[in-house]
C-alpha cells in the first residue's frame, strides 16, 4: 500500500513540474515579440530599414512589443491588463490603416479605454503594495523613535 501511495505522489509531482516547465517556456516565448519589436525600433533609429520607412518600422516594432505584453498577460491570467494592451494595439492599428474620421474616433476611444484599464490596474497594484509595505515602514520608523 505504501508503495502505491508514494508512486502516486511522484506522478503528481512530476506532472506539476512538467506543467510548470511548459508555463516557463511559454513565458520565455512571449518575450520573442518584445525582442523583435525593440530590434525593429533600434534599427529604424540607426537607419537600417527592413520596412519602407523608419516611421513604419518603428510603429510595427511597437505593435510587436504590445503583442508581447498581451501574450505574457494571457499566460499570467491578468485579464484586465491583457484587454488594455489589446485595445491599445488595436487602436494604433486602426488609426494607422483607416483614414475615415469615424474609424479614427473609434480608435481614439479604444486607445482611451485601453489606457484607462492599464492605469486603473497600475493604481490598484500600487495601493495594494503601499498597504502591504507602508505598514512595515511605519513600524520601522516607530521602533527607531523609541
Amino acid at each position: 500500500m505504501a508503495i502505491k501511495h508514494s508512486l502516486s505522489r511522484r506522478s503528481l509531482s512530476n506532472h506539476s513540474t512538467q506543467k510548470q516547465l511548459w508555463y516557463q517556456i511559454f513565458l520565455v516565448l512571449a518575450l520573442v515579440p518584445l525582442l523583435v519589436g525593440i530590434l525593429l525600433i533600434l534599427t529604424a533609429l540607426t537607419g537600417a530599414l527592413v520596412r519602407p520607412t523608419a516611421w513604419e518600422q518603428a510603429i510595427i516594432g511597437s505593435l510587436y512589443i504590445l503583442t508581447s505584453f498581451v501574450l505574457s498577460n494571457v499566460l499570467q491570467k491578468q485579464w484586465k491588463l491583457m484587454l488594455g494592451w489589446l485595445l491599445l494595439g488595436a487602436a494604433i492599428w486602426l488609426g494607422l490603416n483607416w483614414a475615415e474620421t469615424g474609424v479614427r474616433i473609434l480608435a481614439a476611444a479604444m486607445a482611451g479605454g485601453g489606457i484607462a484599464l492599464i492605469f486603473r490596474e497600475f493604481l490598484r497594484r500600487r495601493q495594494q503594495y503601499l498597504a502591504e509595505h507602508g505598514n512595515q515602514k511605519f513600524a520601522a520608523k516607530r521602533s527607531k523613535q523609541r
